[in-house]
């Protein structure tokens, strides 16, 4: 095989490879809590009839823990979907609670590369895609949290 498609293949497959499995946050985790926060502040403005839900407590002791409490994976499943699984160790034990997140800031982005518009704030702003490229790594086989099963 020659040496220019060989290094697409390889190219492609760590692409598909850090788009299956599942990934966890090693750095960043304040970037992380601050994605939150903002989706929280978000929630809080516009809550549904039953707000605040389990759920949205679950994301708001997610702000208040330290770092060294959490433990965030990531599984992407489309182009801008995510399932978020997240760990707060206390005390008391680990909580754990999953979500899907839909990265509008990386959809954004690419409007504006569409328009021409680079200097568009939305490309200063951490998105969940940013993290997940930089600041992941594979876990091990075998992590299979049972939430997936119920979100997938």
């Amino acid at each position: 095989m020659p040496k220019t498609q060989e290094k697409t293949t390889k190219t492609k497959d760590k692409k598909s490879k850090k788009q299956t499995g599942w990934y966890e946050l090693i750095e960043e985790k304040e970037e992380f809590k601050n994605i939150v926060r903002i989706l929280n502040r978000y929630y809080n403005l516009n809550p549904s009839s039953n707000h605040p839900t389990p759920a949205h407590t679950f994301r708001e002791d997610i702000v208040t823990a330290k770092l060294e409490e959490l433990r965030v994976f990531f599984k992407k499943f489309g182009s801008y979907e995510f399932l978020v699984v997240v760990e707060i160790s206390t005390e008391k034990g680990a909580r754990m609670d999953s979500w899907i997140h839909i990265d509008g800031v990386s959809q954004e982005r690419v409007v504006m590369k569409e328009k021409g518009k680079l200097d568009h704030p939305v490309f200063r702003i951490i998105s969940l895609q940013d993290l997940f490229v930089s600041h992941t790594k594979p876990v091990e086989k075998g992590f299979n949290p049972k939430v997936e099963d119920l979100i997938l």
